[in-house]
């Protein structure tokens, strides 16, 4: 459940023969603007929020529960999408712009196309649509001829079952009928600005010894460590109780972003002109999606020059923490992959 800090109310029905859909009408509160359901078919208890995966200023941390299913509104005005500003921008998820676009143009549900004279006029047709929440759009272009060439989509990334990896799996079209891929952009919900002076996620303390690689000024071009920029990266791994620190010292000022595969929305730090640089990454829940099996938690961390587009000068590490809970011996390892 995404619980709100303003709004939950439970519901229970005591009549055993309450269908799903039945206890879902009580959405329909007046109290607060409901974004997502839980229900429980154990107790037949319905809890109601005012926030969903897509609200931010909250930990969302999904666990499966047996017998509970959770469920989000797709009956929101546009204007009732997010709790503060509602933008549209292309997602920050780790996967190539062209390789999302092209996705959502060949298995996302159009429900409704149209044809445009520009971007802005796109982006204005999903944010005023009241018919269904437009989530997204793809925008392909000037317009040729009378082809349309705007499509609004309910749907965006956090509606797929395995999230950004979806369009990494999905394969591309053997032919190139020429058709023009587009660009894809998603609403996002603006976070609030944090108080001067307030704690942030990055600030947890975590201590690293101040030592330094004497051979990182004298790595090359075609060190695995480096790359086509000539910026050289030398990464450690701290193993904490809760998270893995991910220490980033650099052989000159770097500008970009760290962040986790797939979780760039939510497990990223923006880095400005900066040659020491972490990102924490914790072992639980899906902010920064870290997988466990054994004792073993490993995640895949990249080093991107751009703000927003990958190039192949970025950087891809995987990275793990063992935990031998018998001994307590903790152990790291990290391994470039390009």
């Amino acid at each position: 459940m995404v619980f709100s800090l303003e709004h939950d109310i439970k519901v229970t029905k005591s009549h055993q023969n309450l269908l799903p859909t039945q206890s879902v009408v009580i959405v329909h509160t007046h109290r607060f603007t409901c974004r997502s359901v839980e229900y429980n078919y154990v107790t037949l208890q319905c809890q109601l929020s005012d926030s969903d995966r897509r609200t931010t200023g909250q930990f969302v941390q999904f666990v499966d529960a047996q017998g509970v299913d959770y469920f989000e509104s797709l009956c929101l005005k546009g204007n009732q999408a997010c709790k503060g500003n509602r933008i549209f921008q292309t997602p920050r998820i780790g996967v190539a712009d062209d390789k999302v676009a092209q996705y959502a143009a060949l298995h996302y549900y159009t429900d409704k196309e149209l044809q445009v004279t520009s971007e802005a006029a796109c982006r204005l047709a999903c944010e005023i649509e009241n018919e269904f929440l437009c989530r997204s759009f793809l925008y392909k272009g000037s317009p040729q001829g009378s082809q349309y060439n705007c499509q609004l989509f309910h749907l965006d990334h956090k509606t797929l079952p395995d999230g950004p990896s979806t369009y990494l799996n999905a394969e591309r079209p053997l032919i190139d009928n020429g058709e023009r891929i587009g660009s894809y952009f998603e609403n996002l919900c603006e976070k609030a600005a944090t108080p001067s002076g307030a704690p942030s996620d990055n600030s947890l303390p975590v201590v690293f010894e101040a030592t330094e690689d004497p051979t990182l000024n004298n790595m090359t071009r075609s060190d695995v460590n480096c790359d086509k920029t000539g910026t050289c990266y030398d990464v450690s791994v701290n193993c904490k109780d809760t998270k893995i620190a991910v220490q980033v010292r650099t052989n000159k000022p770097f500008n970009g972003r760290i962040y986790a595969l797939g979780r760039s929305e939510t497990c990223n730090v923006d880095v400005i002109n900066s040659d020491l640089f972490r990102l924490d990454l914790t072992m639980n829940g899906q902010d920064c999606n870290t997988q466990s099996v054994i004792g073993v938690y490993s995640n895949t961390v990249v080093l991107q020059h751009h703000s927003v587009v990958m190039t192949k000068a970025d950087k891809i590490y995987k990275v793990k923490c063992t935990y031998d809970m018998s001994s307590k011996n903790i152990t790291f390892g990290m391994m470039p992959i390009r």
